[in-house]
């Protein structure tokens, strides 16, 4: 019996059910309702809560930036969102969590499971030093070589 070949959609709409991630809103080209862009913006508040307990900080002024998902038992929010302090509202840090909604069964459930700073790179003020990635290189290279010579003793 030959295997049917399936269409590119069918796989992708296959990836979505069966756990596969994609992007669920990334205004302006995919966007939400407002009552579902409202429980987002409630999980990004959350997170951002659990964010300001565990660090001692007070972020802010929440905006959501985009949002995957994942379907498992219940659905995966992957989070982007942007949050400021309160005194410093012109400089918004990047954020990334991932909140867990449980299936309904039997009593449903959100968990905020990890919500993390995104780091970032300030090329001006750390440029890029090649002379420590050569320095490095040959030291590793002088420890492999001492350690050979070291296995071939008598």
């Amino acid at each position: 019996m030959a295997h049917a070949m399936f269409h590119p959609h069918d796989l992708k709409l296959r990836a979505r059910i069966c756990g596969g991630r994609h992007r669920y809103y990334c205004p302006p080209e995919i966007t939400v309702t407002d009552d579902q862009l409202a429980e987002l913006n409630t999980f990004a508040n959350m997170a951002i809560q659990q964010y300001n307990s565990t660090q001692g900080t007070n972020y802010t002024n929440v905006k959501l930036i985009e949002t995957d998902t994942s379907v498992v038992a219940g659905t995966l929010y992957f989070l982007t969102f942007e949050a400021s302090l309160p005194d410093d509202t012109f400089d918004p840090q990047t954020f990334d969590a991932v909140v867990f909604v449980r299936i309904p069964i039997p009593a449903p459930y959100t968990e905020v499971h990890r919500v993390s700073l995104r780091k970032q790179f300030n090329w001006v003020t750390k440029p890029f030093n090649w002379a420590t990635v050569k320095e490095k290189e040959q030291e590793r290279k002088r420890r492999y070589v001492e350690t050979m010579q070291n296995f071939s003793r008598p």
